[in-house]
């Protein structure tokens, strides 16, 4: 099993030697673990945290599930750890490392071969394909979370378009029914006017007649005329 097979399929790691110095790979690889996501322990006997994040000065300090142990030590600590290795080991836990071979620094796997044997499989490569497909990888992780940002955005996007034309829709045949309903008002307002005016004179000419008439009730002529004056009023009434 690869590196790179590790890092897809494991999550919680712990590195054993982190260091405060930028330039130590204690920090480079402490650093770039947390900065992709994973759930990493930083273990060592000097610091107690880096960049505010609490360190453990070992391994039994740990409450949460390992499934991968990082070792960067330098020679003088590592017999610290070799008893640390041996009961991790017997927990089948992966374990990695970063040596220096000549001057070049590498890393190196240790993995079970079988849960079925006690064999481990150990492989060392040069730090730098390592950190290719770490560079590799993080470009696919960009991509995907730039395509999946773009597509948050774009359906936001359609989404508001479509609540703003349905708004506009509703605002428009809002304002339609409103002038509507002020024409409609306005018409009957005029009707009842002039119904009102129409109605209005020829019974106030019927009243006058026929309060004329009371007066005059001995005069058959002028009672005559103001009957007929009258029946002439009502008509419009019709």
């Amino acid at each position: 099993m690869e590196p790179i097979d590790i890092l897809k399929k494991y999550y919680h790691f712990a590195v054993i030697g982190v260091s405060q110095n930028t330039d130590k790979y204690g920090y480079k690889i402490f650093k770039r673990l947390r900065d992709r996501s994973y759930d990493v322990y930083g273990v060592s006997p000097i610091y107690d945290q880096v960049d505010n994040i609490p360190l453990y000065s070992s391994l039994e300090d740990i409450n949460g599930p390992i499934d991968v142990v990082v070792f960067v030590v330098n020679k003088k600590y590592a017999y610290d750890y070799i008893d640390e290795m041996k009961e991790a080991m017997h927990a089948d836990r992966r374990y990695y490392t970063v040596v220096s071979i000549g001057g070049e620094h590498r890393f190196l796997c240790c993995t079970p071969i079988s849960e079925n044997v006690d064999w481990y499989l150990v492989a060392v490569m040069p730090s730098g394909v390592l950190n290719d497909r770490l560079s590799n990888l993080d470009s696919v992780r960009i991509m995907i979370m730039i395509s999946s940002a773009m597509i948050i955005l774009f359906t936001m996007l359609i989404i508001f378009i479509m609540y703003y034309r349905l708004s506009r829709q509703q605002m428009k045949e809002l304002d339609k029914k409103e002038r509507a309903a002020v024409r409609a008002n306005m018409a009957k307002s005029e009707f009842l006017s002039s119904m009102s005016h129409d109605i209005r004179t020829p019974m106030n000419a019927i009243i006058g007649m026929t309060e004329i008439a009371l007066r005059n009730i001995h005069n058959d002529m002028r009672v005559e005329e103001c009957l007929n004056k009258v029946r002439l009023s009502s008509k419009h009434l019709d």
